[in-house]
């Protein structure tokens, strides 16, 4: 029998990281150093990366190592917001069982599993050199998003000049937006663009359980991210550029 007790903030967190990738079914892996969350969207435009140490939570007990859990997105968030967020969940899998039992006070759950025979190939971060790094408050970055929606469905993160600057527009090229950060990147010119549509849920998720990211990117290379969820780990986010 494995059974771990940890907050239940920490899955909510991860679990509508992952659902905010319009992803249906994703896995996890019971491990001797802890949970670990390795899940990308079907159109592969989207990716997470999460180890969630075993130190981190208040009881870690596993009876094999590297046993992969497979789950419905919809069916584990819609049980977490069941229970007290400030609190603690009991999380159980007996043995031989396609079950995942949560239990919280006088509240017990049994969540049916899917298969999964392995974690997705996610990396621990991007592989090709990423030039421009910034620092930004989630709340800013959802204003940001909020700008370039209204002018199409695409976000080129541009340094220019020394500058970090928003552009938001579409393929036709009718409307466009622009932003000056107000950050300063000391680096040579360069720019990507990434798709609206799957960066504004992911950041709207990420904002409800971090305030501030920390950001990467290339020219033309993808956006990488990293927030911390306060007492529980950092977790690594991977958006794909759009192709021109």
């Amino acid at each position: 029998m494995t059974k771990v007790v940890s907050k239940v903030k920490g899955w909510l967190a991860i679990i509508e990281t992952i659902g905010a990738m319009t992803t249906e079914e994703s896995s996890f892996a019971f491990t001797e150093e802890g949970i670990v969350f390795k899940s990308m969207d079907p159109s592969h435009h989207e990716a997470v990366n999460f180890l969630w140490k075993k130190e981190n939570m208040a009881s870690y007990e596993i009876s094999q190592a590297n046993e992969i859990i497979g789950f419905r997105v919809d069916d584990f968030k819609s049980i977490l917001k069941r229970f007290d967020k400030a609190g603690d969940v009991e999380v159980v899998k007996y043995d031989g069982q396609g079950v995942l039992q949560l239990h919280q006070g006088q509240k017990t759950f049994e969540m049916i599993l899917v298969h999964a025979e392995h974690l997705e190939e996610v990396p621990d971060r991007v592989k090709a050199e990423l030039e421009y790094k910034f620092e930004l408050e989630f709340d800013v970055l959802k204003d940001v998003v909020g700008d370039m929606k209204i002018a199409g469905d695409y976000i080129r993160l541009e340094v220019k000049n020394g500058g970090l600057y928003f552009t938001g527009g579409n393929d036709s090229e009718n409307h466009k937006a622009n932003r000056d950060s107000g950050i300063r990147i000391a680096a040579d010119d360069g720019s990507t663009m990434i798709s609206i549509e799957y960066v504004a849920d992911f950041i709207s998720t990420i904002s409800q359980y971090a305030t501030k990211g920390s950001f990467e990117f290339g020219n033309d290379k993808p956006l990488q991210g990293l927030f911390d969820i306060e007492g529980i780990g950092s977790v690594r986010f991977f958006i794909a550029p759009k192709v021109k």
